[in-house]
């Protein structure tokens, strides 16, 4: 199997529309790179994510790429709780698409292939 960040872009790029505003890893810039982005970092020290409505709200961010790389370090960082996270992604967005992946979305630990989940943010 080869390893290709182009066609993992490819299949994220279908879900989301050109020029959205984008909360991800830094990693997906590169293929982003044409949307208004928001790394993960950037709300990393801020408690707790549900509280960070407002501020994504205030920066009109409409998709979020999260990714077992983004949601393991957030909580492995002492950022958030898991709990956190997955209470605001619950109630404050909605799923719009799961892609697996051997190569990319990365988490701890060794699988059979990653998870890395588009969430549209609600308004």
């Amino acid at each position: 199997m080869e390893c290709e960040i182009g066609t993992f872009i490819a299949q994220l790029k279908q879900h989301i529309s050109r020029g959205v505003r984008l909360h991800e890893q830094p990693t997906y810039w590169f293929g982003f790179h044409e949307h208004p982005y928001w790394a993960d970092h950037y709300f990393a020290y801020k408690r707790p994510y549900g509280k960070e409505v407002k501020r994504l709200r205030r920066l009109r961010i409409q998709y979020i790429i999260a990714d077992e790389f983004f949601l393991n370090v957030m909580v492995d960082q002492k950022h958030f709780t898991k709990q956190e996270i997955q209470t605001f992604l619950k109630n404050e967005c909605g799923l719009v698409a799961t892609i697996k992946d051997f190569y990319y979305g990365k988490g701890y630990g060794t699988k059979k292939y990653n998870v890395t989940r588009i969430y549209k943010v609600i308004y």
